[in-house]
């Protein structure tokens, strides 16, 4: 029996991409010319985009906590006189950045302290 492949598409996680495409250009001497703008689902914690920022993202676009936005707006959660921008521009995007920035700094001094605990023994 033989077997017919139609479709040669697989999926691949973000952070699997983004490492191979910021090596590639290591390897190639480009990566000072290109910045790497990644738009994911998959990052939905502050670990995520520590880890992305760790693996060569410039920038990180995480959708799913836009729409999540819309789809709060539009069960009444949120009132309705939430504009797009109010939701997108004012409250949500300071929020959840202010904080992505609070935890990440707490991340990264994690990790310093770690790495100076190694060198130090």
């Amino acid at each position: 029996m033989k077997l017919e492949f139609i479709d040669f598409r697989i999926p691949v996680s973000s952070l699997l991409a983004l490492g191979a495409v910021h090596h590639h250009l290591i390897e190639e001497r480009q990566r000072m010319k290109v910045g790497l703008i990644l738009e994911t689902a998959e990052a939905r914690e502050v670990h995520h985009i520590c880890v992305l920022l760790g693996y060569g993202a410039d920038a990180i676009c995480p959708y799913l906590v836009f729409e999540m936005a819309k789809n709060l707006r539009a069960d009444h959660v949120f009132d309705e006189t939430f504009t797009d921008d109010i939701i997108y521009k004012v409250s949500l995007a300071k929020i959840l950045f202010r904080n992505v920035n609070d935890k990440k700094s707490i991340c990264m001094n994690k990790i310093n302290i770690y790495i100076y605990k190694l060198s130090n023994d």
